[in-house]
């Protein structure tokens, strides 16, 4: 009887490694999973912001690699001017720098972001700041652009921007993506 339970103790410290060895396996795949989503790191302005001069350029930060879905980036200035930034540039598809020219000023701002993983989950939000420097008032002569489908219910300004009717900061932040 004293030589089977050697063996027996081999045998189960072999299933114990074994079973070891599964676990750590099953246990790494749902943080791999995991990292496939991507989450609102940071913005510039950040959230409840003041700023005393007009702001030219917008930073969003996301925890993981993305691209705009949706609405994208678009921000609802005090006066109900709806603008999309001129431009926007990314480096490493996590954080995206929003221009904009006229520079954004006159009151509150609020931004609303809509993005997308690489693993197609969607994630949008918004947040807002001010600018106490005053609205530059636009000398474009050309006319207005007639509304498209796309901007039916917005009236379109000569700089790109839509004017949205009635609707309030409040709405605006939390509408969801089109």
């Amino acid at each position: 009887m004293t030589l089977k339970l050697p063996r027996l103790r081999v045998r189960s410290s072999r299933m114990l490694a074994i079973g070891a060895a599964f676990l750590v396996v099953v246990l790494s795949f749902p943080s791999g999973i995991a990292s496939a989503h991507t989450s609102f790191v940071s913005s510039s302005p950040a959230d409840g912001a003041t700023f005393a001069d007009p702001v030219e350029m917008i930073t969003v930060e996301f925890s993981g690699v993305s691209e705009p879905a949706d609405d994208g980036f678009t921000v609802l200035m005090s006066d109900g001017l709806l603008r999309t930034p001129t431009s926007f540039v990314t480096l490493d598809d996590k954080m995206f720098d929003l221009t904009f020219d006229p520079p954004l000023a006159g009151g509150d701002v609020g931004v609303r972001w809509s993005v997308r993983a690489p693993d197609s989950h969607p994630i949008a939000g918004a947040f807002s700041f001010s600018v106490a420097a005053p609205l530059v008032a636009v000398t474009d002569a050309t006319e207005p652009v007639p509304p498209s489908a796309e901007t039916s219910d917005a009236m379109v300004m000569p700089d790109g921007g839509a004017m949205t009717p009635g609707m309030s900061m409040e709405e605006f932040m939390a509408a969801q993506p089109a």
